[in-house]
């Protein structure tokens, strides 16, 4: 009798042990899967905000871009400008063909 109540002392008591280590287990891999998760949410959240910021900067880029065209048209627009102010000026400056020849002779 005490053999047997010993046998079934010792099996409740590794019964117990076993489903002590399960539940740990069971706890341990559902904190493991937070951490996964935590870690995959973080990750996710870096790369939004990379492609965030790639957005922006080529947004950004695209602007600087198209400020860099506007000033090289107006650059451009600006010396067709001056150029044709030079040649008015060049043209006004010369004189007409009638003070190239003689006066008539009378």
């Amino acid at each position: 009798e005490q053999c047997q109540t010993e046998k079934q002392r010792k099996a409740t008591d590794e019964y117990r042990e076993r489903a002590r280590a399960q539940k740990t287990a069971k706890r341990l891999n559902q904190t493991a899967e937070q951490c996964q998760t935590e870690k995959q949410r973080n990750a996710t959240d870096e790369y939004r905000e990379r492609a965030r910021a790639q957005k922006t900067a080529k947004r950004l880029n695209q602007t600087a871009e198209q400020c860099q065209t506007e000033k090289q048209r107006k650059a451009t627009d600006e010396y067709r400008e001056r150029a044709r102010a030079q040649k008015t000026a060049k043209r006004c400056k010369q004189p007409s063909k009638e003070q190239h020849w003689p006066a008539a002779i009378p």
